[in-house]
């Protein structure tokens, strides 16, 4: 929202203080501009925000060593199989059955 100066002195000059007299000799309303109001209000065109650069994220790579520690699927804990999950960007969840995650990990492996 643009700022106007004061309708009893339209020729007082914003300030970060407020408005002052066109001579500067004294504050007359006491109001903090920011720095973009004032040069809004003075016609000092405003850049442009920078924008976003997204970074590109890469594809995940396949897991082409064994499982953790050389254990067999069947014999690695729930925890460990969410865990292998996550690596090969399953969404497992731990309140399913460890059958349930063995199966979906072997039809991303198959």
């Amino acid at each position: 929202m643009a700022i106007k100066p004061p309708a009893w002195c339209t020729g007082a000059v914003p300030t970060l203080r407020g408005w002052e007299a066109p001579d500067g000799s004294e504050l007359l309303v006491s109001r903090k501009h920011t720095q973009a109001e004032i040069d809004e209000y003075n016609g000092i065109p405003v850049a442009p925000p920078k924008p976003v650069v997204e970074q590109k994220v890469s594809e995940p790579e396949m897991l082409n060593e064994a499982p953790m520690n050389n254990v067999s699927l069947d014999k690695m804990t729930k925890t460990q199989l969410v865990a292998l999950g996550e690596q090969l960007n399953l969404e497992l969840k731990p309140s399913w059955t460890k059958q349930t995650i063995l199966d979906k990990i072997h039809e991303v492996l198959s």
